[in-house]
């Protein structure tokens, strides 16, 4: 199972620490794809993606979403 994509949205563009913070998680998520993970981290890890990628509002609701 491989590590799903971070999707680029432009509204998020607007904030350079929130951009900042994306590239550097987009860069982590590079070197894990290059690694052998167990399934069940895998899978926890693409629940994570995926509620960063079904946030298109502000820092606050990407912050407060990825806590939940």
């Amino acid at each position: 199972m491989q590590l799903i994509e971070l999707m680029k949205m432009p509204e998020r563009d607007q904030n350079p620490k929130l951009t900042k913070a994306l590239a550097q998680f987009d860069k982590l998520l590079a070197e894990l794809r290059k690694r052998e993970l167990p399934e069940n981290l895998t899978i926890t890890i693409n629940a994570e993606i995926d509620k960063i990628n079904t946030v298109s509002g502000s820092e606050k609701e990407l912050i407060w979403k990825s806590m939940c």
